[in-house]
């Protein structure tokens, strides 16, 4: 089977990789300055929202002038804690510890059922912690004993540099005697309160006198556009025409983002709505809120979480003065690495979905777009492309086609680049690549290509006289993600020393594969493609990542945060392996360590002759056999007797290191 690859050669200059001048820019927010980050409970995507490990990752790896999200709820006794919903069942073990103390209740004419904290004192909840509230996330830190939090706790213990206070049931408190205006203004004098935000007119109202804008900004918060505000009673939708009664007592609209890019029932983006415009010219600031990686979002942004945040803050026409997201530290590198590059992340069709499982599929509307490529097109596509500086053509099971086919695989695949060229010397780069040692000898004795060697399976290490053996005829080696970086329940155990032994040997090292779907990365890059790419070209110093996104790594190698030593902001240092797993109770249980690379699985007797085979289907040994399982890899199937290509992009970033 052939395996054909664009090689992609980024040549930008590293002159443009200077931290962020974003703050010097003219920002299209409504005082021009740059779009503030909102941590939603914290790194709410990763961890128990509103929790002690929530918050503190969120103020570790995010911008500098983090804002702090706090959902308040009241107590029994008016104690404000924070909680991201009115039933604490959906974020803490409360059920556990209180079994039969669950009520219903309305709230806003809506019955619910479950626990309520107004049924508790603060005291009666020292016992209760934090579990994660969203089902499809992960609740690795469900057992690790995070307890409740005050708005004190969060702004005394965690000193954040702003505070952002959202009362969503101010009515439901009320009902319940219980005072949220009196708590908010004990609280602005307690603590630094720098926004507070409510989806009900009458609360805000109530206390848009007691705060001047300058220090604690009063921001309206549109819930879905057929809820009905309790105070008018009128829908979010109709009262988004009426800004400039909004403009009488707050200075700010907080709106799902879908107001401002809405998409279609596909999942596909619409046009950009007027929301952010009109609101700027009635002097409010937009805030944009559900930026979340783990949720899908349009198609068009290719499962890049940055890509998205950029069309909020950086699309030519406006910006929003901040993003309220689950994972602050994808707009943060959004907003201090990645804008203003004016780069093009569009979505290219798609050709696989190797994520359907989880129902993650890659540009549906264009399924069936385009065609399968003869190499020969294939090449003449790269030779065409000025963006494109290479190819690189993946050669598999060819002792099998020539021995039971009538096929050379090699034999086409030198006809083909020396037809289109690559014999001869040209600008664009020509690498060959198989998973067996036999095929990459025999081309070796017929040309100057350039071979790599593909390890197709898991390792740990690699004996020296493997990789000795491997020096002999191949210039690079690709290997998996896991063989650099294992992983354990999906988290980062630590590291191998792969790298640095097959470079000492001046072998370069390629890694596979980089999928912007969150399926594909382990946990520790927090659902965020360009953590996952950054750790391992900073950290595991490889020499080009394989991709099936290369608009993302792309923008990755353009982006302004690379090279800068110690002045490098959090959020573009690497991950550490083993980081996260440390904080795990319990432990998941030990896997089997990877195996080590041997001669044995290198060495091959050579590639068989080309066997014609017979017109009854069989040869001289009995009825066609299938294709062997090549000795250091998992068991390939020929499809088609014919030349297959599969486009994906080699992102190589050799010229950085």
């Amino acid at each position: 089977m052939l395996k054909v690859c664009l090689l992609l050669l980024l040549l930008t200059s590293l002159v443009a990789a200077q931290r962020s001048t974003n703050r010097t820019r003219l920002w299209q927010t409504l005082h021009g300055n740059a779009p503030l980050v909102i941590a939603r409970g914290g790194f709410s995507g990763q961890f128990p929202d509103s929790s002690d490990f929530s918050y503190s990752m969120a103020l570790n790896i995010s911008i500098d002038n983090l804002i702090i999200w706090c959902d308040v709820q009241l107590t029994s006794d008016g104690a404000g804690i924070c909680l991201p919903d009115l039933r604490l069942d959906n974020s803490t073990n409360v059920g556990v510890v209180f079994k039969n103390k669950q009520k219903k209740y309305l709230v806003n004419g809506v019955p619910m059922e479950g626990w309520f904290s107004v049924d508790f004192s603060l005291s009666e909840l020292a016992n209760v912690t934090l579990i994660q509230g969203v089902l499809s996330r992960i609740n690795r830190f469900d057992e690790s004993q995070l307890q409740i939090l005050t708005v004190e706790d969060v702004s005394q213990k965690y000193q954040p540099p702003g505070l952002w206070l959202n009362i969503q049931h101010d009515a439901f408190f009320s009902q319940h005697n219980l005072s949220m205006r009196k708590f908010v203004d004990y609280a602005s004098r307690k603590v630094k309160v720098d926004y507070i935000s409510s989806p009900e007119v009458n609360f805000l109202r109530s206390i848009s006198t007691q705060f001047k804008p300058r220090k604690t900004k009063i921001v309206f918060r549109f819930l879905g556009r057929d809820d009905i505000e309790p105070s008018t009673n009128q829908t979010y939708g109709l009262l988004l025409k009426k800004l400039t009664f909004i403009k009488s007592f707050a200075s700010g609209i907080l709106v799902p983002k879908s107001y401002i890019w809405p998409v279609d029932g596909s999942l596909y983006l619409q046009p950009h709505t007027s929301v952010a415009l009109d609101a700027h010219k009635e002097g409010l600031e937009v805030f944009a809120s559900d930026f979340a990686n783990d949720v899908p979002f349009a198609y068009n942004f290719s499962y890049d979480p940055v890509a998205e945040c950029l069309f909020f803050i950086d699309n030519g026409n406006f910006s929003v003065d901040g993003v309220l997201s689950d994972f602050p530290v994808t707009p943060s590198l959004a907003i201090d690495c990645f804008s203003h590059l004016d780069g093009d992340g569009s979505a290219d069709a798609a050709i696989s979905n190797p994520e359907m499982e989880y129902s993650l599929f890659r540009n549906p509307k264009f399924r069936y777009s385009g065609k399968l490529l003869t190499l020969s097109e294939f090449l003449a596509l790269a030779n065409n492309a000025t963006s494109v500086s290479g190819v690189l053509i993946g050669i598999e099971n060819a002792s099998y086609l020539a021995e039971k086919q009538g096929l050379s695989v090699t034999d086409a695949v030198l006809d083909a680049l020396s037809r289109a060229g690559y014999s001869n010397e040209t600008d664009k780069r020509a690498m060959i690549l198989s998973s067996n040692s036999s095929v990459l000898k025999n081309i070796k004795k017929r040309s100057n290509y350039e071979l790599v060697y593909e390890v197709d399976e898991n390792i740990r290490d690699a004996q020296n006289s493997a990789v000795m053996d491997i020096k002999e005829f191949a210039h690079s080696v690709v290997m998996n993600k896991d063989s650099i970086f294992p992983r354990n329940a999906a988290y980062l155990t630590g590291a191998t020393d792969v790298v640095p032994k097959l470079q000492a040997s001046n072998l370069s090292v390629y890694v596979q594969l980089f999928s912007n779907e969150i399926q594909s990365q382990a946990w520790d890059f927090f659902s965020d493609p360009y953590l996952e790419i950054n750790t391992f070209v900073e950290r595991a110093q490889v020499n080009g990542v394989i991709t099936d996104f290369p608009a993302t790594a792309t923008r990755y190698r353009r982006n302004r945060c690379l090279r800068l030593g110690d002045k490098t902001p959090p959020y573009m240092n690497p991950v550490e392996p083993g980081s996260l797993l440390q904080y795990i109770y319990p432990q998941p249980p030990a896997e089997a360590p990877n195996p080590v690379l041997t001669d044995s699985d290198v060495i091959e007797p050579p590639l068989p002759s080309v066997v014609k085979p017979s017109t009854n289907g069989t040869d001289n040994n009995g009825p066609a056999a299938a294709a062997p399982t090549p000795p250091n890899g998992q068991h390939k199937v020929v499809l088609h007797i014919f030349l297959s290509t599969l486009a994906i992009l080699l992102s190589t970033l050799q010229p950085l290191l």
